[in-house]
């Protein structure tokens, strides 16, 4: 053999060693593929329409397959693309044979029998299960993608054409579709609108954050206030937690005795102690309002203090100026567009509103049984009040006779300050004797007095106690009275809503 055959022999060996491993290493990567792909399979979790009429199912998953058509040319991985399927349709309890006869039927369907498909779909699917077929659609088109382009646009057609969301609902459902298509899979409270829990938990999961954070700083002209989380805590030696941003901290749900007991110094009888089981997170103003901050909002400040400066909280404040006058709590949520509760929600696009009664003494106490947050006495040393009239101690502590910057005194356990004295706080329900054992209170159903209570700087020792409860008229303003702000839970609200089953998915508002 002379030397160019000799060379190109070897050459041929190299491409043929080449094309072996090559081969090898394809296999070996199908292989594992497989073998990852078994075990996801294997650890789907069952959807939360599986256990529904089969029938329903079926259109469900037929309609899911003609949307994956109509945006084929989106998908890079066929393979991958294949693989959701698969995994869709065992979370829906479906077989193998009944996949893929399904999957060879609808690659047959002509335009006129696709129509007929996701019009019998919209018209029959209640309207949580489009949260859920729009998210399964999504996940179908791959991961790590960026929502825009033709995807985007098929959701817009269907979302507010062939299924008639509300322009609320379908914003909220494509911010959530934009989530899952990132591959950023965490979402916050408040982050998608109404949108049911148990959807948000079945595609992402909940990030543990500790405090929420309202950027005040464009000033009441802005046409938004934007929102982010934290899990720091603000820097109390910095003004800006208590001027251009107001910061909530989460409360966890839980149990406690509210009211005091009968040995206790002050103890009244619209203070009768009872067990309060309140089954939701909600956060809370770690600081009263301030002055600043209600001034970025409404554009002017009404407090008589002005000269304290503007982290002194607001006053002369009324329960009609925070809320709107006439408000049908607790029939419903809903409050006046002028209001300062009207005015941050319109801008946030968060259910924000005071704390129930039960919510504030439950913040207050922070897990203590103790008369103050404290403990068991008090001289004006310990919050701003009359300390020349203390309770439970001989010492006679300062007098000010006027509000202070709010966190000039120490949290109670939970972090929040001022729950004791400085300005007495307006919450949500109106006045009324307690009757016992109680799950998520909401007051009285109609009154004349709404609930203020913590105290104030003008307020003797034993009125700044975590039992002690006023009320006022909700059109009076007071130089010692204002507010902190709760990010609620309950029906209407947009913080963690609690859903116990995959029939409460029934959440968006559908227009005819």
């Amino acid at each position: 053999m002379d030397l160019k055959g000799w060379i190109n022999a070897k050459s041929e060996e190299r491409r043929q060693e080449q094309q072996r491993r090559q081969e090898e290493a394809e296999h070996a990567q199908k292989a594992e593929f497989a073998r990852r792909s078994q075990a996801e399979l294997e650890a789907v979790k069952p959807h939360l329409l599986c256990g529904s009429d089969h029938a329903a199912l079926e259109q469900y998953f037929r309609s899911l397959l003609v949307l994956r058509g109509e945006a084929k040319s989106f998908f890079s991985e066929e393979e991958q693309s294949d693989f959701a399927v698969r995994k869709l349709a065992k979370s829906l309890g479906l077989g193998d044979e009944e996949r893929h006869i399904m999957q060879l039927e609808v690659s047959y369907y002509d335009e006129i029998a696709k129509q007929q498909l996701l019009g019998g779909f919209a018209a029959s699917a209640d309207k949580g299960v489009v949260s859920c077929f729009f998210c399964d659609f999504v996940k179908l088109l791959g991961e790590g993608y960026e929502f825009n382009g033709e995807p985007r646009e098929l959701f817009r057609a269907l979302a507010g054409g062939l299924f008639k969301l509300s322009e609320n609902d379908n914003q909220s459902l494509e911010r959530l579709c934009g989530t899952i298509a990132s591959g950023n899979g965490w979402f916050t409270p408040g982050q998608f609108g109404d949108i049911p829990k148990p959807v948000l938990d079945r595609y992402l999961e909940m990030a543990d954050v500790d405090y929420l954070v309202v950027d005040l700083s464009s000033g009441p002209q802005s046409e938004k206030y934007p929102v982010r989380y934290s899990q720091e805590a603000p820097d109390s030696a910095a003004d800006t937690c208590r001027t251009t941003e107001l910061w909530l901290k989460r409360i966890p749900f839980g149990a406690f005795l509210m009211g005091s007991p009968e040995d206790e110094g002050g103890h009244s009888g619209n203070e009768c102690q009872h067990r309060v089981t309140l089954t939701q997170d909600f956060y809370l103003g770690v600081f009263p309002v301030t002055q600043r901050q209600w001034e970025l909002v409404m554009g002017e400040n009404p407090s008589y203090f002005k000269d304290v400066g503007p982290c002194a909280p607001v006053e002369q404040v009324s329960y009609d100026d925070i809320c709107g006058k006439n408000r049908p709590w607790p029939a419903d949520t809903s409050v006046s567009a002028d209001s300062f509760l009207g005015r941050i929600r319109a801008k946030t696009g968060l259910t924000f509103d005071l704390p129930t009664e039960a919510q504030w003494e439950y913040a207050c106490r922070a897990g203590t049984t103790t008369a103050f947050s404290f403990g068991n006495s008090c001289d004006g040393t310990q919050c701003n009040c009359k300390g020349i009239a203390p309770y439970r101690t001989t010492n006679k502590g300062p007098y000010l006779e006027k509000p202070t910057p709010v966190g000039e005194y120490s949290p109670n356990p939970w972090g929040l300050y001022d729950m004791h004295g400085n300005v007495w706080e307006w919450c949500r329900g109106w006045s009324e004797p307690y009757f016992g054992e109680a799950t998520d209170p909401v007051g009285a159903a109609t009154g004349l007095s709404r609930v203020i209570r913590g105290g104030g700087w003008e307020a003797i020792a034993w009125n700044c106690r975590s039992a002690d409860r006023l009320s006022f008229a909700p059109d009076i303003r007071l130089n010692d009275a204002g507010f902190r702000l709760a990010l609620l839970s309950g029906q209407d609200s947009k913080v963690v809503p609690t859903y116990e089953t995959a029939d409460e998915l029934v959440i968006f508002s559908v227009e005819d």
